[in-house]
């Protein structure tokens, strides 16, 4: 394409006579655009003013350079939409395994959390228990101790204070009591015999 077209445009600089040039089939530019030409600098001939130009030959030249074949017409189209639709599947495939691999990832993270936190729970709990067992049979112990030592002093109390009052109202009071009532028939005695006497 590129040795066409300077052939050309070193042609206008020249002027040469017109010639008739066949006529051309007009290509696409979507088709133009999609057909590559390989270039190599290497192979280029450079134009030679003293040589004759043949119009006829360039343009033919540049005809089947512009008019590739049918089949690679098609071949081109299909290729560039099969390739865009495999590369699409193809990124949509590699996101979607990254979004499983993170969301994964994530699940683990939270299953991990979630195992230390069952973990925590079961140590805070046994630590509870053992405490609560601990402190339990302190107070046990404490309560059984208190517990003795109120029998104890309900037991000293009862014998040295209830049974004792008891005791000391059926000995001293009532002896008391009986000498009273001794000393009351005495005195009822002696003053019977007095007024008996006042009348005689």
């Amino acid at each position: 394409m590129k040795k066409a077209d300077k052939n050309k445009s070193k042609q206008q600089s020249k002027k040469p006579t017109e010639v008739e040039e066949p006529e051309e089939e007009v290509v696409p530019s979507e088709e133009i655009e999609n057909v590559e030409v390989p270039f190599n600098e290497e192979e280029q001939v450079p134009f030679d003013e003293d040589e004759p130009f043949d119009v006829k030959s360039s343009d033919k030249e540049t005809e089947s350079q512009e008019k590739p074949d049918s089949k690679t017409k098609t071949e081109s189209e299909e290729k560039p939409v099969a390739d865009k639709t495999e590369v699409s599947n193809k990124q949509k495939i590699k996101a979607l395994n990254k979004a499983i691999e993170n969301k994964t990832f994530s699940l683990e993270k939270e299953k991990i959390k979630v195992r230390d936190w069952r973990v925590q729970a079961k140590d805070r709990d046994e630590k509870a228990t053992n405490e609560y067992q601990k402190r339990k049979t302190e107070l046990e112990e404490m309560l059984k101790k208190s517990e003795e030592r109120f029998n104890k002093r309900m037991a000293k109390t009862k014998k040295w204070w209830h049974d004792y009052s008891e005791n000391f109202e059926q000995t001293k009071i009532k002896k008391i009591e009986n000498d009273i009532e001794l000393l009351q028939t005495e005195l009822s005695k002696l003053e019977i015999q007095e007024t008996k006497e006042e009348t005689k």
